[in-house]
């Protein structure tokens, strides 16, 4: 949980510097497939990047606010699940 966290301040950092977030964006998705255990997640982590690139393009970074509050949502979920098997 600690590299999602990571990752999702890193995201929210270069968005409110108007800096480029895809690649880090792309390694707090690829974190949270591995993070799962789950092989087929981990395999589908090149159409999944494929799809935070597209999506990011077509939107041309116009709902990036939508994107930091929805990684916020997902670490505080897997923050709570964490703390629950602790």
């Amino acid at each position: 949980v600690e590299k999602i966290e990571e990752y999702a301040k890193e995201v929210e950092e270069l968005f409110n510097q108007g800096k480029p977030y895809l690649e880090k964006d792309i390694l707090f998705h690829a974190e949270i497939a591995r993070a799962t255990g789950n092989q087929v997640t981990t395999n589908l982590m090149p159409v999944i990047q494929s799809g935070i690139s597209l999506f990011i393009d077509v939107t041309d970074y116009s709902i990036a606010n939508k994107t930091i509050v929805t990684h916020r949502e997902v670490l505080e979920d897997m923050t709570q699940r964490e703390q629950v098997k602790q």
